[in-house]
Order: structure tokens, then C-alpha cells, then sequence
């Protein structure tokens, strides 16, 4: 289940399917994907530094490239929920 961190550390869970809208809302703008050292994925704002948005200390620890930040709200996605979204 897609969970999602808010930069302010808290976290709830996200049902059913995502949207490509949806979670652009989730995470206030355009999105990116990055690996976590698990495993896992980062859904990001991809201009969420640009914007000024708060480091998120939660998704900062799970992604790998440890001279980096995480910024604002996050969507976290296992590989399974990743695959819905990839195309052939």
C-alpha cells in the first residue's frame, strides 16, 4: 500500500490506484521518481527545491545517494505499485 510522508514527518496511507493527477496533487507539482536504498520508490516534485518546499527528514533516510535531500511531500511506492505505472 502507498504510503505517503509529509515533510512535516507525519504519514498515512494511500488505497487503491493512483493517477498520474493525484499524485501530482499528493506531492504540489510535477513528479519524479527516485530509488530508495530498500528498494522502494520516491514520488517527488521534481522543482519541490526550486520552490523552497521543507527537507523532509523521513524520505531523506530512505533514499540512497546520501549527499542529498528529499524535499516536501512524498509518495512512497513498492516495486509491485511501480509497475503499474511503467509501460512496455
Amino acid at each position: 500500500m502507498a504510503i505517503v510522508i509529509r515533510a512535516d514527518g507525519t504519514e498515512r496511507e494511500v488505497e487503491g490506484k493512483l493517477t498520474l493527477p493525484a499524485m501530482q496533487t499528493i506531492v504540489g507539482g510535477y513528479i519524479q521518481q527516485v530509488a530508495t536504498r530498500d528498494g522502494r520508490y520516491l514520488i517527488v516534485d521534481e522543482d519541490g527545491k526550486y520552490k523552497g518546499k521543507p527537507v523532509n527528514e523521513k524520505a531523506t533516510q530512505l533514499f540512497w545517494p546520501l549527499h542529498d535531500t528529499i524535499v516536501g511531500d512524498v509518495l512512497v511506492l513498492t516495486e509491485e505499485e511501480m509497475a503499474q505505472y511503467r509501460t512496455p
